[in-house]
């Protein structure tokens, strides 16, 4: 009778060392997501703070300002895209933020690299980044547009464009 008791108990010792094992990986799987996932995270808080410090901010105020300056004129063009971005592309030059814009394009291609490449988080970027992306590409098409025909990289502004067109989920 003992070693009936035994045996049992040394059955169920397997039985549980097993399941035990089983329920490890699962939980070390889920484990190595979740810290993977955090540190997406991080990563894309870190471009936030990034891009809400200077000197990208320093960019943000000059291009907006150039904007909030012509406002009249970019509303009166907005009837017909040609003379959109004619008005877009004379403020540009005439506010003298090319470089700005370029600097803002840079990070957002940026941006996007460290989404695909599953660095950042791309649901937590898009959350963060969606609707200044949307405001700038919407603003600058046309410019972007003319660079692109202009400038020897057709993929002037593709960060931007790629992140503006997402379809943020609700």
């Amino acid at each position: 009778m003992p070693t009936r008791i035994y045996q049992i108990v040394v059955q169920i010792g397997k039985m549980a060392g097993g399941i035990t094992f089983i329920f490890g990986i699962f939980y070390g799987l889920y484990q190595f997501f979740e810290t993977k996932k955090e540190a997406q995270v991080e990563q894309t808080l870190a471009l936030y703070r990034q891009f809400n410090s200077p000197p990208v901010t320093t960019y943000r105020e000059s291009i907006f300002a150039a904007v909030a300056k012509h406002q009249a004129e970019i509303a009166a063009a907005a009837v017909e895209e040609a003379t959109l971005g004619k008005v877009v592309t004379n403020m540009v030059h005439e506010e003298g933020v090319e470089n700005h814009l370029m600097l803002m394009m840079d990070f957002f291609d940026g941006l996007v690299f460290c989404v695909t490449k599953n660095i950042c988080d791309a649901e937590t970027a898009l959350d963060l980044f969606y609707g200044r992306s949307r405001e700038l590409y919407n603003l600058f098409y046309q410019y972007i547009k003319l660079q692109r025909g202009s400038w020897a990289s057709s993929d002037f502004g593709l960060g931007l464009q790629t992140f503006a067109e997402m379809k943020k989920p609700k």
